[in-house]
């Protein structure tokens, strides 16, 4: 498995820009830091490649407390295909399921972005160009968002910048 993350985050790193980032962190995107805000995209990306097994860990990450993606499964493990983007400081805090602050991330990132569906296809896009065939097509990652997450019920809380 672990050559597998090392192949798709090589694949990654070629594939991401500030046009597949959350639109709030466009702007400071740079070829320095090319991870930056393209964690969710690049989680859900892999989650399809995993073919949905393991789970979506949303975090607050730093001092900032910035909304974070990562993936966990019993194969895998905890993976986090982005943290570079915080350079090397990797505080975490992980969010309880359920709780206002949990269900906000989630709901906010998942389903009140109306860019996601478009980065996700362009990073997709982008990935199958430098050699990478996604697994999982773009209706299928978002078939299973709405499976997975959809049917919870999410409590919107006011919105907090992140990534």
């Amino acid at each position: 498995m672990r050559s597998h993350v090392g192949h798709f985050s090589d694949v990654l790193s070629q594939s991401v820009g500030a046009e597949t980032a959350w639109p709030p962190c466009a702007d400071q995107w740079s070829e320095d830091n090319p991870f930056w805000g393209n964690c969710l995209v690049a989680t859900l990306v892999f989650w399809g490649d995993q073919d949905f097994k393991g789970n979506l860990i949303p975090c607050l990450a730093g001092e900032d407390e910035l909304w974070h993606f990562q993936y966990t499964s019993p194969e895998t493990g905890l993976v986090d295909l982005t943290a570079s983007q915080f350079g090397g400081k990797e505080d975490f805090v992980y969010l309880s399921k359920g709780t206002k602050i949990y269900n906000t991330v989630l709901s906010e990132s998942l389903f009140n972005d109306p860019s996601l569906a478009d980065r996700l296809a362009l990073l997709m896009e982008r990935m199958e160009d430098n050699g990478y065939s996604c697994k999982a097509s773009l209706g299928d990652i978002l078939t299973h968002i709405e499976s997975r997450y959809g049917s919870h019920s999410f409590d919107p809380a006011p919105k907090t910048p992140g990534l």
